[in-house]
């Protein structure tokens, strides 16, 4: 029986340690795969250190092109996930929605909003910062005339990155 205990004690030890060096440079995020130093698509680069216009930038060129993995690891999945369980919890339920069904949830909204826009023709023109949260101006063309319309993208600081919340709003 001793035997035994100091077996699953150095497995377990083990198994610990192992999964720990695995993550080398990489760090876990909400929905519980990791969350990597850096992002980078379309000429742009993502990190820690950058400000929330970037994201809202990656983000617009994720949509211009459809790329739902890249547009999930914008999304503010724990904010999103808290959204949700306080709707089910103003009912007296509790909430089953997993992180990945969070995020992507929120894609389908931004590529839904989106899809009336016409792509390539998005820039972002101001930034306002108010500490955890920023809000992004963007101007877009859309509508049967592809007139100039005016959009905003909401992000938060989750896990020290800027995250895009759900919802693309005229």
């Amino acid at each position: 029986m001793r035997t035994f205990k100091i077996l699953s004690v150095t497995l377990l030890i083990t198994l610990i340690f192992v999964s720990g060096c695995r993550r080398g440079g990489r760090s876990e995020t909400a929905g519980g795969g990791s969350q990597p130093s850096e992002i980078s698509a379309y000429g742009i680069t993502l990190t820690k250190e950058s400000p929330p216009g970037k994201v809202a930038e990656l983000l617009i060129k994720g949509l211009d092109n459809g790329d739902t993995e890249l547009l999930k690891k914008l999304v503010a999945v724990k904010h999103e996930t808290a959204a949700v369980d306080a709707i089910y919890g103003k009912y007296g339920k509790k909430s089953s929605i997993t992180p990945d069904k969070a995020a992507s949830l929120a894609v389908a909204g931004w590529k839904a909003t989106y899809s009336f826009f016409k792509k390539g023709e998005t820039t972002v023109t101001k930034t306002d910062l108010q500490g955890e949260t920023a809000t992004i101006n963007a101007t877009a063309k859309g509508g049967t005339n592809l007139e100039e319309r005016h959009i905003r993208i909401n992000l938060v600081m989750e896990d020290g990155w800027w995250k895009v919340t759900a919802g693309i709003k005229e």
